[in-house]
């Protein structure tokens, strides 16, 4: 019976190898990570044809619902900074937001986790931070009528 692979391709001639447990094991380690059956992987490896490009992985779910929502609290407290000000609390809280944001695309992406090296070059520079602080804060049309601004929710 011939056999044939998602291109087509028939193979008549079929090889039956002798493996100990361990080899066995490792092989199919290797062909699932790189998404193939260990015949597949076998046969490519024994006939040297370069390897097929393996599955995309699945998106970390959590990972992306928790993206969404520090994604979420970085652009209202973008909104709380630019209508009331970049007092110290809401930068703290920005950067804090920013930092859990790429923490996140991270590890999406599959990236290792930044370093604390890594981390200290993202502080921002006293300068900045001096011309932030000292930036009176721009009257709101709310403050000018009386009422109340509504601050938005923080929550996830």
């Amino acid at each position: 019976m011939k056999r044939a692979d998602t291109n087509g391709q028939t193979y008549p001639y079929r090889l039956t190898v002798a493996l100990t447990l361990e080899q066995a094991g490792r092989l199919e380690e290797a062909a699932r990570l790189a998404g193939l059956k260990p015949g597949v992987y076998a046969r490519h490896l024994l006939t040297s044809q370069p390897m097929p490009e393996p599955p995309r992985a699945m998106i970390d779910m959590e990972a992306a619902r928790a993206l969404q929502g520090s994604a979420n609290n970085l652009n209202q407290l973008a909104k709380l900074g630019w209508r009331g000000g970049w007092d110290p609390p809401t930068l703290g809280a920005a950067r804090q937001a920013v930092l859990d944001c790429a923490a996140l695309l991270r590890r999406l992406l599959g990236l290792a986790p930044l370093s604390s090296g890594e981390l200290e070059r993202l502080h921002p520079s006293p300068v900045i931070v001096e011309r932030i602080e000292a930036k009176p804060a721009p009257a709101s049309p709310a403050a000018a009528s009386g009422k109340q601004p509504s601050k938005p929710s923080l929550g996830y």
